[in-house]
């Protein structure tokens, strides 16, 4: 968080009309390494401490919250957020984060803050990540301090500000105000791009009902399905999914999956049992696109589409619809021939999901030699043992069964994938048809 942004004020009532309180919202619990366990939360506010009930599973959404009275004195407000495995002797702590909320500017800092690799009300460690939001009782609902609205945007701090854009540069107060931005000065948002992860500002705050951080690198992809011959979804594994979340999750990346719970994915594709390349192109105008060139998702979602075989004889392919490597199709039935036992389909289905999408962040055969090479399938040709330090999923030799990208430690014949992905290539490919 900028230091700016803080400073050291006594005011006997940081906000004369109403009584503080703090309140802490647990959003979401994920166990990284997809393990199932019974978890509970333990919220400290000033001086009180609040325990939640229990709730199961490996990614939780629970309704854990806490709020609390607060001096309306006190400027800085301490909050311990701690995530508990309950045992059957004794409860183990997975996370503990520690900061303090600043009720001049309406925001917190410690472990966690604007800015911050991982993302803000994002943490994290000891195999498990925790979302989560700290807000407080604002009079007119708006997020903005009254120390804000009195001494430095000058407004009502009676009136509710929200969707208000006074510098007029296309992104509303409570946004500019939440990271840092300052809401009365016009900024070019729409060619600002801080986390270099290919959406703009503009976008960023488009997805915010996704958690989309503009200093956190998003990766968002839209998923639609064909239904095959006998009436069964292509769909998406929960455990596929899973295992993307958690490899990207580890670099610093949330990926976002929509297949139907985010508004636009999960539309069903009339079935053939084979598609074109020309088929392709046009599922992905009419499901993605919807026919219109100017789809607030183009530039922000890759796309994908689950299908029974596509246009060649692989579980996938990337491919350029419009103006850029923005899609791929992943050839559900094409698994499911190869792998019998649903725990390897969910295991190749996200290995080739992410084999793909490795293109559309720039990698390819001539970025480095083990990426797409035909002799690395089989142990009876070279390429297999040449490259066997590449542990990529674009690797042949581990395609199907890897769900990773190598990070190039191995010295020979290895690349670092990781550190030479593009999350922009997809924005602006230099791409073969």
């Amino acid at each position: 968080m900028p230091a700016s942004r803080i400073t050291s004020i006594n005011l006997d009532d940081w906000d004369p009309l109403v009584d503080l309180k703090l309140k802490v919202d647990v959003l979401r619990v994920r166990n990284i390494g997809l393990e199932s366990k019974n978890l509970f939360s333990v919220i400290h506010i000033y001086k009180n401490k609040n325990e939640s009930e229990a709730a199961n599973g490996f990614d939780i959404s629970p309704d854990w919250k806490a709020v609390q009275d607060i001096p309306d004195d006190k400027e800085n407000i301490p909050v311990v957020i701690q995530i508990f495995e309950k045992g059957l002797i004794k409860d183990k702590e997975v996370i503990e984060i520690k900061v303090v909320y600043n009720m001049e500017r309406g925001e917190w800092y410690g472990d966690d803050y604007v800015g911050d690799d991982d993302g803000c009300g994002h943490v994290a460690e000891n195999g498990y990540e925790v979302w989560f939001d700290i807000s407080f009782n604002d009079y007119d609902g708006d997020g903005l301090t009254y120390w804000e609205e009195t001494n430095v945007y000058h407004t009502d701090p009676r009136v509710d500000d929200r969707g208000s854009d006074v510098d007029g540069d296309g992104i509303p107060i409570e946004w500019e105000d939440k990271w840092g931005y300052n809401p009365l000065i016009w900024e070019n948002f729409s060619s600002m791009d801080p986390d270099k992860d290919g959406l703009t500002n503009i976008q960023e705050w488009q997805q915010s009902e996704w958690l989309s951080d503009p200093f956190r690198k998003d990766i968002f992809m839209e998923v639609d399905n064909m239904v095959d011959s006998r009436g069964n979804l292509y769909g998406m594994p929960e455990k596929s999914k899973q295992l993307l979340y958690s490899s990207f999750t580890k670099h610093n990346i949330m990926m976002h999956i929509d297949d139907g719970s985010m508004g636009g994915g999960g539309e069903e594709i009339p079935y053939k049992e084979k598609i074109t390349y020309h088929e392709t192109n046009e599922i992905y105008w009419k499901y993605f696109l919807h026919d219109n060139i100017t789809n607030e998702r183009k530039g922000v979602f890759h796309y994908v589409i689950f299908c029974s075989y596509g246009a060649i004889t692989r579980g996938g392919y990337s491919f350029q619809a419009l103006d850029n490597l923005d899609g791929f199709v992943l050839a559900i039935q094409y698994i499911k021939d190869w792998r019998i036992r649903e725990s390897q389909r969910e295991l190749s289905t996200a290995s080739l999901f992410m084999h793909e999408l490795g293109h559309n962040l720039g990698l390819f055969e001539y970025t480095f030699g083990g990426i797409d090479n035909e002799s690395c399938n089989t142990p009876w040709h070279a390429g297999w043992w040449k490259y066997a330090n590449y542990k990529s999923c674009l690797n042949y030799r581990y395609a199907f069964s890897l769900v990773d990208y190598s990070d190039g430690s191995r010295v020979t014949n290895d690349y670092d994938d990781w550190g030479n992905i593009d999350l922009t290539f997809f924005t602006n490919s230099t791409y073969y048809v």
